[in-house]
């Protein structure tokens, strides 16, 4: 079949590279093997991406342009070992690459295609592992969908071999196999029933937070919820020591189990006891959010202790250092637990007046709005702060739910900053009738007539045409007779009679398939209202 690629010509008997290199993921040396191309000895202690490539290009160079590199070694014998060789030199181009500078950046991006085609050729002899490997070096390059083809096809027919590596294989190459499954539109249930058999088969001490969140989060990308797993990873958080358990970790673990739709109360109580342990010195802002956002998302497990000690934790966090970000999940996730702590609002409050206004996003001053709402805290120098971020952020940035939110929290406040309202109704007149809602609208026109001082009559004219234009399906919904109700009662309070009495014929009409008799006498009632001189 020709002489193989490398110096030497031929195949050369295991080991095929650095005749000192210990072999990888478990892999036990076959002496049957074979292998046509020749790794540089000590592949591993290149520190130059220059020198690296020049000691790899006789691995590439003598390839038959009729074949090509993978057609080359899908010819030679199933036994070949090119496949490990061409991971451990993607594993070192990818180390390597930052160093890259002018014509080396094309020079790492072909030599990894050239090894990622090698790779493939061979792919039924790899680990896991190393297809994780590969797949992290790969994604985002030119083959990179073939490849993960070829490495779900391994991992659907690789059975009882996938689980003897698992004893020995790192729990984050199997995070980066799932997540780049998802990632890639893979939905098949049994590659990912496969993936979560082999998680179970990997001893528990190897485990991390990180690594069983990472998986968790790959899994959701594409619906799978295995709740065998879940317990499995519960029983590892069990025994997990305190010395290998950090605020990050929980945060991930936490957020990641929320996600998932867990409802363990041993996972969680387990991870409170941790948060209640570890120094408070030892938290972020990031991560004090993280796992208080993840608490406020499963009722059953939320707990007066933890929410105590978060909320003292994010007191404690220095207000020069948080993020908009950061504040807006405190704060959001407080509400979401019904932790009315107006000392924990009042140091968010602290850390927002020293943030510049337009770092903020609309998502952010919706979120901080909403929650000083819920709290009941009208603290004004907040509000002024977040009606000024609003005025310097681009009305195109705001989007339908966002205003409804916002102005909601306001009116909710007793809170009518006339600027406020009036350039988020200039939004409101500006966008397309197809982005409007019936429980948004419902909103907006209850906030703003609810004060003659914002009251916008060419915006809730605009927005009666909308709903006037509505397909009627839209009002099938179960919640469509309340909001109608409020949309009425709120154009009768506006002083906007003859429009507010077409609108009440229209929508009850639309209602009429749906509404029971009591909703019908309630609807007579406003529309006596509204037509009343």
């Amino acid at each position: 079949q020709g002489d193989g690629l490398g110096g030497g010509g031929g195949r050369r008997v295991l080991p095929s590279d650095d005749e000192n290199a210990s072999h990888e993921d478990g892999e036990k040396p076959d002496e049957m093997a074979s292998a046509c191309m020749t790794l540089p000895k000590g592949l591993d202690t290149f520190d130059k991406v220059g020198a690296l490539l020049d000691a790899l290009e006789p691995c590439i160079s003598n390839v038959d342009s009729r074949l090509g590199l993978r057609q080359m070694h899908l010819a030679w014998s199933s036994r070949c070992t090119c496949a490990g060789s061409a991971v451990r030199a993607l594993r070192r181009l990818h180390a390597l690459q930052p160093q890259a500078k002018g014509r080396q950046v094309r020079r790492v991006d072909d030599f990894i295609r050239a090894m990622a085609d090698v790779v493939q050729a061979g792919i039924g002899s790899l680990t896991l592992g190393q297809i994780a490997d590969t797949l992290h070096v790969v994604e985002g390059r030119t083959g990179y969908d073939t490849l993960v083809l070829f490495a779900a096809n391994r991992i659907l027919q690789g059975g009882p071999s996938l689980v003897g590596d698992a004893t020995k294989l790192d729990p984050k190459a199997v995070a980066v196999v799932v997540g780049a499954m998802a990632r890639s539109g893979h939905r098949d249930p049994l590659l990912y029933r496969q993936l979560v058999g082999v998680c179970q088969h990997i001893p528990a001490e190897r485990y991390s937070m990180e690594s069983m969140a990472a998986i968790l989060d790959g899994l959701k990308l594409v619906g799978v919820r295995d709740t065998q797993l879940l317990r499995f990873f519960s029983s590892v958080l069990q025994r997990l020591p305190m010395a290998a358990v950090s605020p990050s970790g929980i945060a991930s673990m936490a957020a990641a189990l929320a996600g998932a739709g867990a409802h363990d109360d041993a996972a969680f109580r387990r991870l409170s006891a941790a948060v209640m342990q570890l120094p408070g010195e030892a938290f972020s802002a990031a991560s004090v959010g993280q796992i208080l956002d993840a608490f406020s998302r499963t009722a059953n497990v939320r707990d007066g202790a933890i929410l105590r000690r978060l909320s003292l934790l994010a007191q404690g966090l220095d207000p020069l250092e948080l993020r908009p970000e950061d504040i807006a999940r405190i704060v959001a996730a407080s509400a979401r637990a019904n932790l009315r702590d107006e000392a924990l609002l009042s140091h968010m409050g602290t850390a927002i007046l020293r943030i510049q206004g337009a770092e903020f996003t609309p998502e952010q001053i919706g979120a901080i709005a909403a929650a000083y709402a819920k709290a009941g805290v009208r603290d004004e120098r907040v509000l002024s702060y977040l009606a000024v971020a609003v005025l310097k952020l681009e009305p195109w940035s705001f989007e339908m739910p966002i205003v409804a939110r916002i102005v909601d929290a306001f009116a909710a406040l007793d809170s009518w900053d006339e600027a406020l309202f009036g350039r988020l109704a200039t939004v409101l007149q500006n966008d397309a009738p197809a982005n409007f809602s019936l429980r948004h609208i419902g909103t907006v026109v209850s906030a703003y007539a609810a004060n003659p001082a914002v009251m916008d009559e060419a915006l809730l004219a605009k927005l009666a045409v909308v709903l006037q234009q509505m397909d009627p399906s839209v009002f099938a919904s179960p919640d469509a007779v309340q909001e109608v109700s409020k949309i009425l009662n709120a154009y009768a309070s506006a002083d906007m009679r003859e429009l507010a009495l077409a609108l009440s014929s229209t929508l009850t009409s639309h209602l009429r398939p749906h509404v029971g008799g009591l909703t019908v006498q309630a609807m007579a009632t406003i529309v006596m209202r509204v037509g009343a001189p």
